[in-house]
């Protein structure tokens, strides 16, 4: 919840702040304004602006907060009740993705839900049994950066940044079409850090093994 008032507060010294300055700019191009209004005035209805504003913000956040936990506890209680799969017979059903990653992946999607991994079964689709229309962009940030954590793969620079990528499940219905993507972006990331180690090694004269 903290998290929200922080971001309404933001909005809301950035609104106090713009519009300030626009009450500011009319007085100065509209002389008799400035007059009849004065500065106590104008930060007055700055901060009412920004009041609202930010009050309007703070609720719309509220209840897209309150909607990704009701479907989230709508998703667990429905596939708690499911019989339990294997990993062996989930990493079968998707031959094409490598079984370590997939198996990952399985993990990461049953952290979400706060479910054991047995009770996400292959068939399982995205939207239509996971609803992740709903969830998103929350869902795939998470089983991206828990594979990694779990892959050993940095998703930060060496500044602690997060290094931009692209992700997007518009495209996707399976649970292997998730981890094959989560696959690409992790192996950029490795490709990205091998040739940054490269060019440090050759920047300082040190040797570079492959």
């Amino acid at each position: 919840m903290s998290h929200l008032w922080g971001c309404a507060a933001i909005i809301a010294v950035f609104v106090f702040v713009l519009t300030l300055a626009v009450l500011l700019v009319a007085g100065l191009v509209y002389p008799p304004f400035a007059a009849d209004t004065g500065f106590r005035v104008q930060a007055g209805l700055a901060a009412m602006l920004a009041g609202n504003v930010s009050l309007a913000f703070f609720l719309l956040m509220l209840r897209d907060s309150w909607r990704h936990r009701l479907t989230v506890r709508k998703v667990r209680a429905g596939l708690l009740t499911r019989f339990d799969v294997p990993d062996e017979a989930f990493a079968g059903a998707f031959p094409q993705v490598e079984p370590g990653l997939l198996l990952l992946t399985r993990r990461a999607v049953a952290e979400f839900y706060d479910l054991p991994p047995e009770k996400i079964h292959p068939d399982d689709s995205l939207r239509e049994d996971l609803l992740i229309e709903v969830l998103e962009p929350s869902f795939h940030m998470h089983v991206i950066f828990h594979v990694a954590q779990l892959s050993k793969t940095e998703m930060l620079s060496p500044g602690g940044e997060l290094e931009p990528f692209q992700f997007s499940t518009s495209h996707m219905t399976s649970l292997g079409e998730l981890a094959a993507a989560v696959g690409e972006v992790l192996r950029s990331r490795a490709g990205h850090q091998s040739t940054a180690g490269e060019n440090e090694g050759t920047a300082d004269g040190s040797a570079v093994i492959d």
